[in-house]
């Protein structure tokens, strides 16, 4: 036995609860369990109960013994003094908030045997996934996870740019901005990146993109990559740098804020930065406010569609040649990523700033027309037999992997619960 199985027996109400009574005699009649309180604190906000014929309503604490409440040392946290209800597997001690009893709720005897036996037996397992060899016979209650799990992930990123751009003050264009030079870094430089379009605005991008020269040392001169580069390349454009630096009273960032080591060349920082300034360089006042599925695909099909000056080409970073010749553009694989890790998270925040809530149906159709991507989570389930056909399905088992099953968290999972009824 263990909480979290009776938490969510709690929020589920997956229990017999007709003639409870207390510990003390009295009977009580739930009339709403609370809001389930993931953090520190009472397990439940804001429950009410009927005790004897009174209402009481406040914070509902759940132990696997009621003698928990003091080896917890909840007695010496005022959190705790609004509790109106004690539910416990088992009771073995009486709790006390300021001399006065604690209503105690014992459930052992009102849990349904079967589903109890379901439970010790799936978590019994020691595979990394216990529900293994049992997904053949959840179609439906995956389907419906997956999806469930993508949208917990594009919303997640998509939270966070509207947290990035209240704090940071960030209208939509700058936060269109932003959300590319995060998807442009990737994991290992998706920080200086981010840091690079903070210090830029769409705004001063307008100014200056009629000149593709000043827009590449605009944004290799505020990366740091042209102050000590040697190359013919770096020279040509250090000057219109200096000028730029001048003009808007821009500094350099610490070159070696960026990552090479795990890199692939290219993706080398230094071609993410020329390929993320041929983007901005494309973007327009309209782009941070288009909203149907046409438009989006038009648009962003041209936008993604650029062309680098012919020296990327021939070179992986600004002072190292390439071993052979590069595309001059993005390759689909990279329109694809921006599509997911760009794109889907600034539709989310459009979506809570500015109340569009038929973007989730349009990242949807969006994602659903981009082929999955292959790695090492994805593998794994299709090992298992999971189908995987779009970028819908990728993102969404990679979250359910990467937040659901590494943690264990099957009582929170469809499956979980499709299985410990079955």
């Amino acid at each position: 036995m263990n909480e979290s199985y009776l938490h969510f027996l709690w929020k589920s109400k997956r229990f017999d609860s007709r003639n409870l009574k207390l510990v003390c005699g009295r009977t009580i009649n739930i009339l709403n369990v609370g809001w389930h309180n993931p953090d520190a604190g009472p397990d439940f906000f804001n429950g009410t109960v009927d005790i004897d014929g009174i209402k009481w309503t406040g914070n509902i604490e759940i132990h696997i013994r009621s003698s928990d409440w003091y080896a917890h040392q909840h007695q010496k946290d005022d959190a705790y003094n609004n509790v109106i209800l004690h539910v416990v597997y088992e009771y073995n001690k009486p709790v006390y908030i300021k001399e006065k009893e604690v209503p105690t709720l014992v459930l052992k005897h009102q849990i349904d045997p079967e589903h109890l036996l379901n439970y010790q037996q799936f978590f019994s397992l020691k595979k990394e996934k216990p529900c293994a060899e049992f997904l053949s016979k959840c179609h439906s209650s995956l389907s419906d996870q997956i999806r469930l799990a993508f949208f917990h992930r594009i919303e997640r990123k998509g939270l966070a740019l509207v947290h990035d751009a209240s704090v940071q003050k960030r209208n939509a264009n700058d936060t269109l901005l932003l959300s590319l030079a995060k998807a442009f870094g990737g994991r290992l430089n998706r920080k200086p990146m981010a840091q690079l379009a903070t210090g830029l605005t769409m705004k001063t991008i307008w100014k200056e993109k009629w000149s593709d020269e000043r827009m590449n040392a605009l944004f290799l001169g505020k990366a740091g990559f042209l102050e000590n580069s040697k190359s013919d390349y770096s020279k040509r454009l250090f000057p219109y740098w200096k000028m730029l630096k001048r003009k808007y009273e821009f500094s350099e960032m610490n070159v070696s804020s960026w990552k090479y080591k795990g890199v692939r060349p290219s993706s080398f920082p230094t071609r993410r930065v020329a390929e993320f300034a041929q983007i901005a360089k494309q973007l327009y006042p309209e782009m941070a406010s288009l909203n149907t599925n046409k438009e989006l695909k038009a648009k962003w099909k041209n936008l993604l569609t650029i062309e680098l000056d012919d020296f990327w080409v021939e070179n992986y970073s600004l002072d190292i040649p390439s071993k052979r010749k590069n595309s001059a553009g993005l390759s689909r694989m990279m329109k694809h990523k921006l599509f997911i890790n760009a794109i889907a998270p600034f539709l989310i925040y459009r979506k809570h700033v500015f109340a569009e809530y038929h973007n989730d149906e349009l990242i949807v159709d969006l994602l659903s027309e981009i082929a999955p991507e292959e790695n090492k989570v994805t593998k794994q389930w299709k090992q298992l037999g999971v189908p995987v056909e779009n970028a819908v399905d990728s993102q969404g088992l990679l979250e359910l992997n990467n937040e659901f099953c590494i943690f264990r968290k099957c009582l929170s999972c469809q499956v979980g619960k499709a299985l410990l009824d079955r």
